[in-house]
């Protein structure tokens, strides 16, 4: 277990971290792992209880995969917005060295962590913030869901439900997996659809949970977004993956 300096981190990594590209690719071919990156908008680590906040309980989930995983405090990108610090953990390069500084692609022929990976027999999947997380525009994921598909990117059971499907597919074709998972807008409150809304049904009245734990100074109201859907993440992760011997 890594303990070193991690002060403000735009993204989250919990489970299944990558050191590089080439790492992953030049790993035994009869011997690979699975890659589960979960990320997180506006997160400061000490929101979280495997990095020291002091309110009961705060993350439970996610100090559980933190302890299965792998935690870091010093990592770092030198770019403070979505799309191109997204750029830097697919491709490993500063964002003027893989072309993607804004809110856009890259055209550049440089490799990228999803394409590798595929080269090599991995499945690839990505819940959420899809385009940001797309290097290349032309790039097709083997499964893809965007905020649309996920009761606007906050709903623990749509991503539950999009997570066993992605795994039921790999467990099928026998294949190891690169699979990120995005949150959207984490500051606002979880949605989850209580029923099933009428088309003359505002938007507006949907079923939302509201926050159930008390809010402190170290508190982010991240955490409300990601602990469920880790929750439910880890359910079918967990089951698909003791079945499957990974």
């Amino acid at each position: 277990m890594a303990n070193l300096r991690f002060s403000r981190s735009v993204f989250l990594c919990l489970v299944g971290i990558l050191s590089a590209t080439q790492a992953v690719v030049a790993y035994s071919q009869d011997s690979p792992f699975n890659v589960l990156l979960f990320t997180a908008d506006d997160l400061n680590c000490d929101s979280l209880g495997c990095y020291g906040c002091k309110t009961p309980d705060i993350t439970p989930n996610l100090d559980r995969f933190a302890a299965q995983g792998m935690r870091f405090e010093r990592g770092h990108v030198n770019v403070a917005i979505c799309q191109p610090s997204r750029g830097v953990l697919a491709t490993g390069r500063y964002s003027h060295r893989s072309g993607i500084t804004g809110f856009y692609h890259t055209d550049r022929d440089i490799p990228t962590i999803m394409q590798s990976l595929r080269e090599h027999g991995y499945l690839t999947g990505v819940l959420g913030k899809v385009g940001h997380s797309t290097p290349k525009a032309n790039y097709r994921w083997d499964l893809a869901r965007d905020q649309g598909e996920l009761g606007a990117g906050r709903d623990p059971q749509k991503y539950a439900q999009y997570c066993r499907e992605f795994f039921e597919m790999c467990e099928r074709r026998n294949k190891p997996f690169y699979f990120m998972v995005n949150s959207h807008d984490p500051i606002r409150p979880i949605m989850i659809q209580q029923s099933r809304r009428s088309p003359r049904r505002p938007r507006r009245q949907l079923g939302c949970t509201p926050p159930t734990r008390p809010r402190s100074p170290a508190f982010c109201p991240i955490c409300l977004a990601c602990e469920p859907s880790c929750l439910t993440i880890s359910i079918p992760c967990d089951d698909v993956m003791i079945r499957s011997g990974r």
